[in-house]
């Protein structure tokens, strides 16, 4: 790796990590600005370093941080490589920088969408829960009921891109109001959840899932977001697959009783507002970019369906 200011970040950290074959491997996806390196030890992937988007804040990341020791027990969460001061990330040039070993396997659910990888994906879940449902449960109304709402309540197809998706919005916002609308004040169980669990975020061999990766958007909130992430994107809704993987979650020990038809609704409205959000921003940042044009296209898929169902 030639000298830049990743090299400054790399410093700060033991030579065993700072000396390794470090290989550029662009953005983290999406449209955050995140950045990662792959570190090769005798041509073998080791280590991932992420420069995390510009105004993530340290704080946040500390207390991500937190949340992931916590639940290393489960071996599913990549290992947080101390600084030299001990420290679990770097602040420089603007932009909060870790270091974290490198999750074997690969995120290919797609390529072989067994039921056994399903039992697997949502037993990982239900261990990572259990990790962090250890404190005397908190009941609010669901975090993620209310920010789908404060979504869909601003809402305005006139200020958006034209896109071949706005039609299809114009007809699933109303309802999916609507449908939030019962679970606003209701209360329910909350606690650290990863909330962007999604296929690219699982890592299997063969049966077995590896590892889970990107922790950046967890929050407090209620395991049935984290369920309907995960099971949306991984089996598109199918109401009896979500079924099964909720099965397979409650027998793991998931920490709390969850109702598949309030994980099917937080999909269903989950989808809605990706595609506001993708939409939204599809003029912003790299709009040929194939990756971000793959993923608008599946969503795009899964409304008009959604649609005729």
């Amino acid at each position: 790796m030639t000298p830049t200011p990743e090299r400054a970040i790399l410093s700060r950290y033991p030579s065993a990590v700072a000396n390794l074959d470090w290989t550029a491997l662009g953005s983290a996806g999406g449209f955050s600005g995140a950045r990662v390196w792959r570190g090769d030890l005798a041509g073998q992937p080791a280590f991932a370093l992420k420069g995390w988007p510009n105004g993530y804040p340290a704080e946040r990341l500390a207390a991500v941080h937190r949340w992931m020791a916590a639940a290393r027990v489960t071996g599913l969460v990549p290992t947080i490589v101390p600084t030299r001061d001990g420290g679990s990330l770097v602040e420089h040039a603007g932009h909060v920088w870790d270091v974290t070993a490198w999750v074997p396997g690969a995120a290919d659910f797609r390529r072989d969408p067994s039921d056994a990888r399903l039992t697997a994906a949502c037993t990982a879940l239900a261990a990572l829960h259990r990790c962090w449902a250890t404190q005397p449960p908190t009941h609010t109304p669901c975090p993620g009921v209310l920010r789908r709402l404060a979504m869909l309540d601003d809402f305005n197809a006139d200020s958006l891109a034209r896109s071949r998706g706005l039609d299809l919005l114009r007809s699933h916002v109303p309802s999916a109001i609507a449908a939030l609308r019962p679970w606003a004040d209701r209360p329910v169980s909350v606690f650290p959840c990863l909330c962007d669990v999604w296929h690219d975020h699982v890592f299997f061999s063969g049966d077995r899932v590896t590892g889970v990766i990107d922790y950046g958007a967890m929050k407090i909130d209620h395991p049935a977001v984290d369920l309907a992430r995960l099971l949306g994107d991984l089996v598109d809704g199918d109401l009896d697959r979500i079924r099964h993987g909720l099965a397979a979650y409650h027998t793991a020990g998931g920490p709390v009783a969850i109702d598949p038809n309030f994980v099917s609704l937080l999909d269903r409205t989950g989808l809605v507002c990706a595609v506001i959000h993708w939409i939204s921003h599809s003029k912003i940042a790299r709009p040929d970019d194939s990756q971000i044009a793959r993923r608008m296209a599946r969503l795009l898929s899964r409304l008009s369906v959604q649609a005729t169902t």
